[in-house]
């Protein structure tokens, strides 16, 4: 039997929003999974997402990028995916995964080859400023000092999508400024297109250059 690795995207930016490993006609499941009411493991962030998208009749779009695999290159595969878009719980990307997946086989253990592999993406990556000042205070066995949860607040996603924002033409010329990235939308701008510019994730959205406005 051959596995295969899938993502669930936003219809709008095309941004992950789930990975996961499946066989069959696993990947398209969850479409009707998201539909029952029980509570437990249909009731997380990502069948609450799901069920609003398919309210307002935008469905996800469903990639497999990846198939054709073993059981535990999916797994393992599945693994470098989540790791490389960002958990949302973890404040590290979009995905809606509450684990770094890898589940589902008794025992499984991630090859060594997967682990140089994983290790070579977070070669040159530095931890975020809210994971330094925890790592450094849970080793001092310290409560947070107000300056590091001012830093921290200076951080946080919230405090990003509050910060007013920019858009500059090819010539440097300002074309807009909107008091945050949330009221970018009333332009006709999805947020997570000019987030990704922001973040350095992307060059240009829509054809504009988007910097915070004291940047």
């Amino acid at each position: 039997m051959k596995f295969y690795v899938y993502q669930y995207c936003d219809p709008k930016s095309e941004v992950p929003f789930y990975v996961g490993k499946g066989c069959g006609s696993r990947a398209y499941k969850h479409l009707t999974e998201c539909k029952r009411l029980s509570h437990g493991c249909f009731d997380g962030f990502f069948y609450r997402k799901l069920r609003k998208m398919l309210s307002l009749d935008t469905p996800p779009i469903i990639k497999i990028v990846r198939d054709q695999l073993s059981e535990r290159e999916a797994l393992d595969f599945e693994v470098l995916e989540i790791k490389r878009i960002g958990r949302r719980n973890l404040n590290e990307g979009p995905l809606t995964n509450l684990t770094n997946g890898g589940e589902g086989v008794s025992g499984h253990i991630v090859s060594n080859q997967t682990k140089q592999q994983m290790r070579s993406r977070q070669l040159g990556k530095s931890p975020s400023v809210e994971t330094r000042c925890r790592i450094r205070e849970a080793r001092l066995g310290a409560k947070h000092t107000e300056e590091s949860k001012r830093r921290m607040r200076e951080h946080s996603p919230a405090t990003h999508y509050r910060r007013a924002v920019c858009a500059f033409d090819s010539f440097g010329n300002q074309i807009y400024q909107f008091d945050s990235i949330k009221n970018a939308l009333k332009g006709g701008f999805n947020s997570s297109g000019v987030s990704h510019c922001l973040s350095g994730h992307q060059k240009t959205y829509k054809g504009l250059y988007w910097r915070y406005s004291h940047a």
